[in-house]
């Protein structure tokens, strides 16, 4: 059998170390305010360098759970990180569009993670769903879609074998369900068979780069129904119910529906 290296990508290092500095915060019970060991201290603790160190701190500031000030220790923000704020739908409305990009660059990093590490089962796996999700369209079985949909993405970040990325997917994916377009609103998009028949091909192909391409592609798609949707729900205003302003809001345009991105 040929043997074919795969790069060590350095994100991986730094993704393990923020996992663990969160792990740490959550063991030790650390409160909000309490102060991180410094930097030094850190890189000794888990055996890699100040830089790795640096930007691993950076990760865990933009979701969070510290925050971390030039020249000074880092500190607890939220042992919950995002969980916490994206639980309350005020912040989740107004950082919508934000949550939706960050969940976007999750899955993309996912996606090519997927693409250098898949497996044969997780390739079966994925072309199931994707088939299963293709039959259900053909029926206009859009609630059932729906759950494949979501079981399809489920899959594609579980292939990237990555339990810190894992986490916050789940985190920020089902934060924004509830604040997004009805699912069998969305699954009734036609272009959705087509941008995920092409995510799964690129990592079935094992294409790191046409698989990021694909996925932001898709992402990209949504985009402007995300957009509108908090446009919509703060001009008709808090009195009228979720539902009332999803089933008004989340009709695509007839301009929308057959175009591809």
């Amino acid at each position: 059998m040929e043997y074919k290296s795969t790069p060590i990508k350095v994100e991986s290092l730094i993704t393990k170390a923020a996992d663990e500095i969160r792990r740490f915060i959550d063991l030790r019970e650390l409160v909000p305010g309490a102060t991180l060991p410094p930097e030094t201290q850190l890189a000794t603790m888990l055996g890699i360098s100040r830089n790795s160190i640096r930007e691993a701190l950076r990760i865990l500031d933009s979701l969070g759970f510290i925050e971390k000030r030039a020249g000074k220790q880092a500190i607890v923000r939220s042992r919950l990180g995002l969980v916490r704020r994206l639980a309350d739908p005020a912040h989740v409305l107004e950082g919508l569009p934000a949550a939706y990009e960050a969940r976007m660059l999750v899955e993309r990093r996912c996606a090519e993670l997927a693409a250098g590490r898949v497996e044969d089962q997780d390739i079966r796996h994925l072309s199931n769903l994707l088939d299963a999700f293709e039959s259900e369209l053909d029926q206009e079985n859009y609630e059932a879609a729906s759950r494949i949909h979501r079981q399809f993405h489920d899959a594609l970040v579980g292939a990237a074998k990555n339990p810190f990325l894992s986490e916050i997917y789940e985190t920020i994916a089902t934060a924004i369900a509830e604040h997004t377009d009805g699912p069998t609103r969305v699954a009734q998009d036609r272009r959705l068979r087509s941008v995920h028949r092409a995510i799964y091909e690129a990592i079935r192909n094992r294409d790191v780069s046409r698989a990021g391409v694909a996925l932001r592609q898709h992402f990209r798609a949504n985009r402007p129904r995300v957009e509108f949707r908090v446009h919509a729900q703060k001009l008709l205003g808090s009195t009228r119910s979720d539902s009332t302003i999803q089933a008004e809001v989340a009709q695509p345009t007839r301009a929308s529906v057959g175009r591809s991105t």
